[in-house]
């Protein structure tokens, strides 16, 4: 598992440096700590080093606002997932009628669209303001709404609370 988190980064590092990090990296306690100097190495480099999904994680976090490592990392797993797919846009017409329905029943459409919205308005939001400026469609304001929703009734409290964060972040790190 060490070998694929630091492979390719070892540019970060000085050889005495790596071993130290291999090291603490044993320790889950310390992982985190040395995923945030990653992170600032990583910035402070302006290279592309490593695998994609490992730097968004590391990159992920660099969030000052998250409320715990778990956060980071599920919004982490979700950028993956759904930078992955070309089809990210949420499907607003189906799904914002199951956000009220029973849980179990749209558990699985209803945390599809949170994430997916959650993805789009981070990297797409100024394709959302064109679109709603220019065709008419949902503003980006009312996808951020309905996305904190959607997490609020799948449990996701914290990042229902940081969406805005989140997204502003995401756009950052993976648009032009």
């Amino acid at each position: 598992m060490k070998e694929a988190t630091l492979n390719g980064l070892e540019p970060l590092f000085s050889g005495a440096e790596i071993e130290a990090v291999m090291g603490l990296w044993e320790d889950h306690e310390s992982r985190y700590s040395i995923m945030r100097s990653l992170g600032q190495r990583l910035l402070a480099s302006n290279e592309i080093l490593g695998s994609p999904h490992e730097q968004i994680k590391i990159l992920v976090s660099q969030a000052r606002f998250a409320d715990s490592e778990e956060e980071c990392m599920y919004v982490a797993s979700i950028i993956w997932s759904h930078m992955r797919d070309m089809d990210i846009l949420p499907k607003l017409e189906s799904t914002l009628q199951d956000i009220d329905a029973p849980r179990q029943k749209n558990e699985s459409a209803l945390r599809t669209f949170a994430e997916r919205g959650f993805v789009s308005i981070g990297i797409l939001g100024s394709a959302m303001d064109y679109r709603y400026k220019r065709r008419g469609m949902p503003s980006k304001s009312y996808y951020e709404m309905n996305v904190k929703r959607a997490f609020l009734v799948l449990g996701e409290k914290s990042i229902s609370e940081h969406v805005e964060p989140w997204t502003a972040l995401m756009g950052e790190f993976f648009c032009c």
